[in-house]
């Protein structure tokens, strides 16, 4: 199964203003007081569905509104939720960003392509 390529976490600066934006709760009280590297995400239509993120790491777990646990570790791309969370928690590619080769290409030869102006001067710096 091929997992979806993001640039990286954001920040939990981010995600409280994602949260913000999107009437969900951030309960940051710990991560605040430096007891945790997690805050913990949750909608009030359904507290008991909660997500727990790290910055650091740019992990998640946590339990859906129909009581499945899961982890940012777990491959379930393809799966609406789950994908709405990978989105949620994670920078997306910049446009025109090449990701990872998938598994049926990895035994491909790399190609590697001279850009170079044949007429450019090199410099050494």
């Amino acid at each position: 199964m091929k997992l979806k390529q993001f640039a990286g976490p954001k920040t939990i600066e981010l995600i409280r203003a994602q949260c913000l934006l999107q009437q969900l709760v951030c309960d940051s009280t710990l991560f605040d007081q430096g007891k945790s590297d997690y805050i913990i995400v949750f909608s009030p239509k359904a507290p008991e569905a909660k997500v727990f993120y790290s910055d650091v790491n740019g992990r998640f777990f946590g339990r859906n509104d129909r009581g499945y646990e899961f982890t940012s570790e777990v491959p379930l791309d393809g799966t609406d939720w789950f994908d709405a969370l990978l989105a949620f928690f994670n920078e997306p590619l910049p446009a025109g960003a090449v990701t990872a080769a998938t598994e049926s290409q990895a035994a491909l030869p790399a190609v590697v392509v001279d850009t170079t102006p044949a007429d450019a001067e090199l410099v050494e710096a």
